[in-house]
């Protein structure tokens, strides 16, 4: 069974990732991925558009089409809400409120 060519980009990113990881710990040479091209990166997945359906949903009712699109939509949308988690600053602690005490 072949891969398809999702998972094997995500095989070569989460690889890519580790070198990058393992650069951080022990830095030698040039860092595997450089902030222009993180950037880069980021950038691709924003302009990304879902896929249109190909040339076998020629066969496909209207309803069918429409489904491919909004599948396409919503892995678009995950995939831009994870990014966004992932960019978002730390949550601050929460510090649990302080109550006085009169009774000492």
């Amino acid at each position: 069974m072949s891969s398809s060519p999702s998972s094997s980009a995500r095989h070569d990113i989460r690889q890519l990732l580790a070198r990058d990881e393992a650069y951080d710990d022990a830095p030698r040479g040039e860092p595997p991925v450089t902030v222009p091209r993180y950037r880069r990166a980021l950038r691709a997945v924003l302009d990304a558009e879902p896929a249109e359906p190909g040339e076998t949903a020629s066969a496909w009712t209207e309803r069918e089409r429409e489904a491919y699109r909004a599948g396409g939509h919503a892995t678009l949308r995950a995939t831009l809400t994870a990014v966004q988690g992932a960019l978002a600053p730390p949550a601050a602690p929460v510090v649990p409120e302080r109550r006085h005490s009169y009774y000492r």
